[in-house]
């Protein structure tokens, strides 16, 4: 803890002075507030906005901001009625700290948005994602908004501004400075919020918080400060943890937190950037809660799939290309869907079966959405691998797909979708002792067996995507045979219904035929390689000459073998949609 005031001097009008210590005067000012509260009607809110006006200035020293918070904490045990409005203040002010830090404590001179940051928060860095072999981003457009702009109306919900008292002086720009003023300002910040937090937290853990009320008040106060200000704010980074610590209490907290956050996504009525943020808060506090029980994580993960699967179906027909500022939510939530899976695919496959629950999600991930494309790459990269390992989906020939694919300059400026999940590591190391003991640190998969890479590019060649565009040019080496037919975007349907026959022991036109890719050997020259073989349909038929088909055909084909494609009817989607309150956006 910093230090704090031991005493204080008074001069009066005869220039006659005398020192008193803080605790004494601490003492005689909250006997003064008590009067006032007893005697005055009015005072409990004229006290408020007066607290809120005063409030230390966040670039002020950190001794005058631990005083002052110390102190409205102690407001509320004997005045009880301002227990929301006066953690209200406190949290507003915390937030205001938090998205300005916009980094963790160990990634300050780093890159929070490179593409492997998501994982390496927690200090794992999984083995595939030390390359890039399979990012279809380059990550630098999602999480640009890294400016620390000091207007607090920039941070929508953040609170109440106490600028205009003259606080902010020209400690104000540096949040602009360059190099070591701008790294030290940032570590102060930090360390200031490390210790605010840690006494808001002391205050939540001590019988002293509930000397008038009980945890359920206290946790419905938290829920409506996090409805009204924290998740409407940009990327908090720690705040949001109050109520994840106060939510492991008791299970009925957490039902309380997931039911709002479910309301949020399927209630069309609230902001876009609402839902959105309830999709990641979801996805998040399922994911890093340890706490949790496994109908909890089940029950979420199938709403959000449910979800999923509802919107392809009514809204697939209105799209032509992945666009995040159209259909935001549902990016979202199926980003949220995947990194559900990455933390808890254990849970999950055990209770749902060998798919963990993804069966029919496929026609999400291969729907004209494409979200492979423009979710966070880190989250794709380690979906793809765990479902590949657990042969549940295959998603290598998709992503290799999408790194060629185009889309239109005006979807292109904000196709990424951010990396930001609200419960990624807490990282001040003061504060960080309640949570640990709550909360689930990333622990990467560990595959049965080593996959070879089906993703080198160098020995893959370009292939039509599904948006319509033409199939490269034939040569010599890819040529095909008379009454074959190229691979093609719309032939996708096609492929699927033969490799489903193909599964089922039989081929559509009732003969074995051996298929070949041509891929480029290290001396690039053309090189004919197998693709499975039919299997016939009945004894005797004669397969004909093999015939030579783009790599990436014969690999999306394969692909499609295990992929069991089972649209949803329509009709489902339409009674699912009325069922959950969604509409189309």
């Amino acid at each position: 803890m910093s230090a704090r005031l031991t005493s204080c001097t008074f001069v009066d009008a005869n220039n006659q002075s005398a020192t008193v210590s803080m605790d004494m005067y601490y003492d005689r000012l909250h006997a003064t507030i008590g009067s006032v509260l007893a005697i005055n009607p009015a005072a409990p809110q004229k006290i408020v906005a007066l607290l809120d006006e005063r409030f230390p200035h966040r670039r002020l020293p950190i001794i005058e901001q631990q005083a002052y918070v110390s102190n409205m904490l102690r407001i509320i045990s004997y005045a009880p009625v301002l227990r929301q409005q006066l953690l209200a203040v406190i949290i507003n002010r915390l937030l205001l700290i938090d998205v300005e830090i916009q980094v963790d404590v160990d990634d300050i001179e780093s890159n929070p948005m490179d593409p492997q940051f998501l994982f390496e928060m927690d200090g794992v860095v999984p083995p595939h994602l030390a390359s890039d072999a399979f990012n279809g981003t380059d990550g630098a457009e999602s999480g640009s908004e890294s400016d620390s702009s000091d207007d607090d109306s920039d941070h929508g919900g953040a609170g109440s501004d106490s600028d205009e008292d003259g606080q902010a002086d020209d400690d104000d720009d540096d949040s602009d400075a360059a190099g070591p003023v701008a790294t030290l300002s940032t570590e102060a910040l930090m360390t200031k919020l490390d210790l605010l937090m840690f006494i808001l937290f002391s205050y939540l853990a001590s019988p002293t918080a509930t000397l008038h009320c009980t945890h359920r008040d206290l946790f419905l106060d938290l829920v409506h400060i996090f409805d009204t200000a924290i998740l409407p704010t940009y990327k908090s980074r720690h705040v949001q943890f109050l109520l994840f610590y106060l939510a492991a209490r008791e299970p009925q907290f957490t039902d309380m937190f997931l039911g709002l956050l479910a309301r949020k996504i399927v209630e069309t009525e609230h902001a876009a950037m609402v839902r959105y943020s309830a999709a990641l808060y979801m996805a998040s506090f399922v994911a890093r809660a340890n706490f949790l029980p496994t109908s909890h994580i089940v029950g979420c993960y199938q709403l959000l799939i449910r979800y999923c699967v509802a919107f392809v179906g009514a809204n697939e027909q209105y799209v032509t290309y992945p666009d995040v500022d159209k259909f935001g939510v549902f990016y979202a939530v199926t980003q949220a869907v995947l990194y559900m899976f990455c933390f808890r695919h254990a849970e999950l496959c055990a209770a749902l079966g060998p798919k963990g629950g993804l069966d029919g999600f496929e026609q999400v991930i291969l729907s004209k959405f494409n979200p492979l494309k423009v979710l966070s790459p880190p989250v794709v990269n380690e979906f793809a691998r765990i479902t590949h390992d657990k042969h549940i989906l295959y998603c290598y020939a998709i992503m290799q797909r999408n790194r060629r694919l185009y889309i239109p300059t005006r979807a292109s400026k904000s196709f990424a979708l951010d990396a930001f999940f609200p419960f990624d590591p807490f990282k001040l190391p003061q504060a960080r002792a309640y949570i640990d003991p709550l909360y689930v640190e990333w622990k990467p998969h560990q595959p049965a067996v080593v996959e070879p890479d089906l993703m080198n590019t160098d020995l893959i060649e370009p292939f039509p995507t599904l948006l319509g565009s033409s199939p490269p040019p034939p040569s010599a080496a890819t040529v095909s045979p008379p009454g074959s037919r190229h691979a093609s975007g719309r032939g996708c349907a096609r492929r699927a219904s033969d490799a489903a026959s193909v599964h089922a022991g039989g081929s559509s036109r009732g003969t074995a035929r051996k298929r070949t890719s041509t891929v480029l050997s290290a001396a690039g020259t053309p090189v004919l390689r197998a693709a499975p073989m039919d299997v016939p349909s009945r004894p005797g038929s004669e397969a004909p000459s093999p015939r030579a088909v783009p790599a990436d055909d014969a690999l999306l084909e394969a692909e499609m073998h295990a992929m069991s494609i089972s649209p949803m009817a329509h009709e489902g989607a339409a009674v699912l949609m009325h069922q959950l309150g969604m509409v189309r956006q």
